[in-house]
């Protein structure tokens, strides 16, 4: 299942879900990205439309 959340800040999406993986984009803090949370790897989410990661700890669910 898709939702949608906001980034917190800006952050690094990567191209594996760990801080030591390749930086596959950078996305300003208030983007809105479509998350699959169906798809959690400690605590990372893939998300959509551009192939990647983002850490939970900077997202937040949009209502």
């Amino acid at each position: 299942m898709t939702k949608q959340y906001r980034t917190l800040t800006n952050c690094n999406m990567r191209q594996e879900p760990s801080t030591k993986a390749a930086i596959a984009a950078t996305v300003q803090a208030g983007a809105i990205v479509h998350v699959d949370d169906t798809r959690s790897t400690d605590g990372w989410y893939r998300v959509q439309v551009v192939n990647g990661w983002i850490s939970g700890e900077l997202l937040e669910p949009v209502e």
